[in-house]
């Protein structure tokens, strides 16, 4: 269990402090732990961290993006016929169908992606919604893009990748504005021109993607999701 405060520290001693970090809350984790030790000196520890994976598989545009919106009504009638209707869920139930091929080190990254964090939520990309953006510098906090007609949301998340599945980052809006996103942290790397850019938004699997061996090296996949919360 955690040391019980204030701790005396002997010499060259180790002390542990386990944290714990539950998977309801916000997707990304930026926390900040100060030690104040005697004579006011000050350490601070930082803790980064995603509560949620991004899904990093290049949808085949072959076929399109199938998105489901379900809605929920309960139907009463009275005797003398006069409906009455109301509806159940506070908004619709969104679901999307993807499909695409793997092949190499992305089709070994899916199988560990999936043995790994099955269950628990992914970050989907919005595919298309994707645009194109220029070069981006590591430690940048605004990206320069189109905002219009896209789902873009403060503390939404934006996913940036190339053609694999393994060069990706994902970040936190702060802000939208017309032609730019402001993030909540800087990137992590350099980003060349042609890099693309999608909204994304939490999601479960609604059942174990399907997985169709083509060769020892390539596998053609689909999935659905579920995203979380109601849609309006």
């Amino acid at each position: 269990g955690r040391p019980a405060m204030p701790l005396t520290f002997r010499g060259l001693e180790i002390v542990e402090f386990p944290l714990m970090v539950q998977s309801d809350g916000p997707p990304t984790i930026n926390a900040e732990y100060a030690f104040t030790f005697e004579g006011g000196n000050v350490h601070i520890w930082t803790v980064l961290g995603d509560r949620i994976a991004p899904w990093t598989f290049a949808h085949n545009w072959l076929e399109s993006v199938l998105e489901r919106l379900s809605w929920k009504t309960s139907i009463r009638t009275s005797q003398r016929g006069i409906e009455q209707r109301r509806s159940v869920r506070i908004g619709a139930r969104r679901r999307f169908e993807i499909q695409g091929v793997v092949e190499g080190r992305d089709r070994r990254l899916l199988d560990l992606a999936l043995f790994s964090w099955s269950g628990r939520a992914w970050a989907v990309p919005l595919y298309h919604e994707v645009q194109w953006i220029g070069p981006q510098s590591a430690g940048a906090v605004e990206i320069e893009c189109d905002t219009g007609d896209r789902e873009y949301a403060s503390d939404g998340l934006v996913l940036l990748q190339d053609e694999s599945a393994t060069r990706f980052e994902m970040v936190q809006i702060r802000e939208v504005l017309p032609d730019r996103l402001v993030l909540r942290e800087p990137l992590d790397r350099t980003w060349p021109h042609g890099g693309k850019l999608y909204p994304a938004v939490p999601a479960h699997l609604v059942e174990q993607p399907r997985l169709a061996r083509k060769s020892n090296d390539q596998a053609q996949w689909s999935a659905e999701f579920e995203v979380d919360g109601p849609y309006d």
